[in-house]
C-alpha cells in the first residue's frame, strides 16, 4: 500500500484517525500508533513485518538503555 493508493485514503487513514483519538486510552495512543504502522508495512508486504517488528523493539532496547546511561552520568 503507498500512500496515493485508494485503499490507504479510503480504508486505512479514516480507520485510524478514527481509532488513534477515540478508540484509544490516552496512555495506549503510542502502542495505537505503532500498531498502526506495522499493519501499514504488513499491508505492503507481509514477509518484511518482522522485520520492522523486531527494528522496533532493538529501538526501544536501545532507547531505554541510552536514557539509563544519561541517569547514571548525571547523578
Amino acid at each position: 500500500m503507498v500512500f496515493s493508493s485508494v485503499e490507504f485514503l479510503a480504508l486505512f487513514l479514516p480507520l485510524f484517525f478514527i481509532a488513534l483519538p477515540w478508540a484509544t486510552p490516552n496512555g495506549a495512543r503510542n502502542l495505537t500508533l505503532c500498531f498502526g504502522s506495522w499493519v501499514f508495512y504488513a499491508w505492503w508486504r507481509p514477509v518484511f513485518l518482522l522485520l520492522i517488528v523486531g527494528i522496533t523493539f532493538v529501538a526501544w532496547f536501545l532507547g531505554r538503555e541510552i536514557a539509563r546511561s544519561g541517569d547514571a552520568v548525571s547523578a
